[in-house]
Parts: structure tokens; C-alpha cells; sequence
């Protein structure tokens, strides 16, 4: 078990970072909708990491040295889990089931986080005020789905790939802390996971139905979603991600994958001018309430990352 850091950084810092990066998670879902017309999710994702790599290069070149596979098995975990497995199963799912199923089944996360993080680390963070916290938010997520959307189409193919998201990213989560205590700078740490994402993929692509097909690349809405997913959602979004792990630890920042269906409404009453009903209101207010039921003395006992 790692021991507790004596670091701590300024947790205003890291709820600017989660929220932000949630903020633009909920947004990659229209533009991946709109890219699975003309690409399957392992050529999505492989364009994707592909193309994000380079650019991560080109803002900080500087890299982790090898230092044996010991000390490299975390660094390929984190490519799996983060980044093959978890884009893998939510473009899949995608594919089979609705983007409302799939916002809400991936809340489950936070609490999958919990469960792994008292499994691994044996904390005495898994309280009973969280539980009761997470499960509060997650009743407000569905509350606000239901709302927003009429009704939830269950299908269980998708569904399930969209559990099966959750459960790779909450890993994730989880071996991020991990390595996050070995002081790797940031963006090249990311780049890293990208590297062996990228790498995991390669043995799979054989099996599906990839090609190259430039022509894809260069239709104006095609471009204009790459554009969103590689600079926002994966290179800018897993920066954000990180940082506010290293500066409220993973139960902290789990907490904000809760936030995903309130923000899909504030967006739509901000952006387009949609009303607000009481449902909705109501739902984000369970999902406020519980996300800070769940967070209660969270500051003082959750150890982060240097």
C-alpha cells in the first residue's frame, strides 16, 4: 500500500479541473454519435489516441525513462484500462444502446472507485454517509434521464458495455493513484498511457473492420468532431483529470462523474435556451445533495497524490 503523501495541493484547483474535464466528457458523446456513422468504436479509438499522441509530444517532449518492466506494468495498466478497454466498451456501447443509458450507467463509477479504492488501499473512506451519498446522486442522475430523455430504453447488449466502461475507468482511477505517487511529470505520464493504449489496440485491429479510409478525415463534421475528441476530450480532458486526482484523490474526483446528466441540462438551458423543469431541478439538486453527503470531511481524510 502506498504511504500517505505529505503534499497536498490547493483543492479549489482540483474541483476547477474535475469539473471542467466532466464538462467537456459530456459533450464528446454527441461527437462520437456523429463519428460511429462512418467509423467502428476500435477505429474510433484508435484514430483518436493516434492522433492525440504526437500533439502531447509536440507541447512537452520531455519522457519517462524505462526503468525496468516492473516499474512499467502500472504505466501499460493504465493504457488497457483508461484508454483501450474503457473507449472500447463506451463506443461499443454507443452503438447498442442510448446516450442517456450510457451517461447514467457510467455515474456507477464513482461508486465502483470506492468499492476498488477500499479494496486495494484499505481506507475506512467507504463509509456509510458515502455510500448513502453516491446512491442519493445516482438517484438524481436517473431522475434527471428519465426527465430529459421520457424514459430509459433498457438494451442489455449496450448496457452492459456501458457497465463494462465504468468498471475500466474506476481501474483506472484506482492505478492512476498509484502511479501518480512516483512523481512522473504530467502531460508526459498521459502521453505514456496514450503510448500503450495505442499499443493495446494494435493486436485487436486485425479482428475488426479497419481500414484506413482518409476520405472520412477530411468531411467538414468528421474533421470538426476529431478536432473536439483529440484536443479537448482526450488530450485537455485527461490533463484536468489528473491533476484534480493529485489534488482531492480519486473518491473526491469520482464524485464528479455524477455530474454528468445535470450538466447535459444546464448546457441545454444555457446554450439553447431550453427550460428548466422541476424534475430537472429536482434531480440536480439530489445530485448536489448527494455528491456532498458523499464528500462530507472527505478533505481531511482522503489522502491525494504529490
Amino acid at each position: 500500500m502506498l504511504n500517505k503523501p505529505v503534499y497536498q495541493g490547493s483543492r479549489w484547483f482540483g474541483h476547477l479541473c474535475a469539473g471542467t474535464a466532466m464538462f467537456f466528457w459530456n459533450t464528446s458523446y454527441l461527437s462520437t454519435k456523429v463519428l460511429l456513422e462512418d467509423f467502428t468504436p476500435m477505429e474510433l479509438s484508435f484514430f483518436r489516441f493516434l492522433l492525440a499522441y504526437p500533439l502531447l509530444w509536440l507541447i512537452a517532449p520531455r519522457s519517462i525513462p524505462f526503468r525496468g518492466w516492473k516499474k512499467e506494468l502500472p504505466l501499460m495498466g493504465l493504457g488497457i484500462t483508461g484508454v483501450t478497454a474503457y473507449y472500447f466498451f463506451q463506443n461499443t456501447a454507443l452503438t447498442l444502446t442510448t446516450v442517456s443509458n450510457v451517461g447514467v450507467l457510467m455515474s456507477v463509477c464513482g461508486l465502483i472507485i470506492a468499492v476498488l479504492n477500499r479494496a486495494f488501499y484499505k481506507e475506512r473512506t467507504f463509509t456509510p454517509t458515502f455510500v448513502a451519498g453516491c446512491l442519493m446522486a445516482l438517484a438524481g442522475a436517473v431522475v434527471v434521464t428519465l426527465e430529459t430523455s421520457g424514459a430509459m430504453d433498457f438494451r442489455p447488449a449496450g448496457d452492459l458495455m456501458a457497465l463494462g466502461g465504468a468498471l475500466s475507468w474506476a481501474f483506472y482511477s484506482v492505478l492512476n493513484r498509484k502511479v501518480g505517487a512516483e512523481g512522473y511529470p504530467e502531460i508526459a505520464l498521459i502521453r505514456r498511457t496514450f503510448f500503450w493504449g495505442i499499443v493495446w489496440m494494435l493486436p485487436i485491429l486485425p479482428f475488426t473492420e479497419f481500414r484506413i479510409g482518409a476520405e472520412r478525415f477530411l468531411r467538414p463534421d468528421n474533421l470538426l468532431c476529431f478536432a473536439h475528441l483529440v484536443l479537448f476530450c482526450s488530450m485537455f480532458c485527461y490533463i484536468l483529470w489528473n491533476m484534480a486526482v493529485r489534488n482531492l484523490g480519486i473518491l473526491t474526483t469520482g464524485l464528479y462523474i455524477y455530474a454528468g446528466p445535470a450538466m447535459a441540462v444546464l448546457i441545454s438551458v444555457v446554450i439553447l435556451h431550453e427550460p428548466m423543469t422541476a424534475v430537472s431541478a429536482a434531480g440536480i439538486l439530489l445530485i448536489l445533495a448527494g455528491s456532498l453527503f458523499a464528500g462530507k470531511k472527505r478533505s481531511e481524510e482522503e489522502p491525494v497524490s504529490p
